[in-house]
């Protein structure tokens, strides 16, 4: 896995309920998504990357195409960035 653009997959969880879009929208607890694929990874074709949980059937194509435009593959493993950029004391 070259790329897993983690704001596009917080996208796809608000499209199935699980923050808001309004104030006033209700927070579904039940559902999201899990990550099971970081970049760096070796995956192959069909292995699982990203899991969603859901409630309406109405909301799953959205969020499958956020997830997709989400995932980036190569052939090259990625460049990885530290984690910890810099200290402040």
């Amino acid at each position: 896995l070259s790329v897993l653009h983690a704001e596009l997959v917080g996208r796809a969880t608000l499209a199935l309920g699980a923050g808001r879009n309004k104030v006033d929208d209700e927070v579904d607890p039940a559902v999201g998504a899990t990550v099971l694929a970081h970049p760096g990874d070796r995956v192959r074709a069909g292995d699982p990357i990203v899991e969603l949980h859901y409630r309406r059937e109405s909301d799953l194509a959205a969020a499958l195409e956020l997830v997709r435009r989400a995932i980036e593959i190569a052939d090259e493993p990625p460049v990885l960035l530290p984690l910890i950029v810099e200290e402040v004391s």
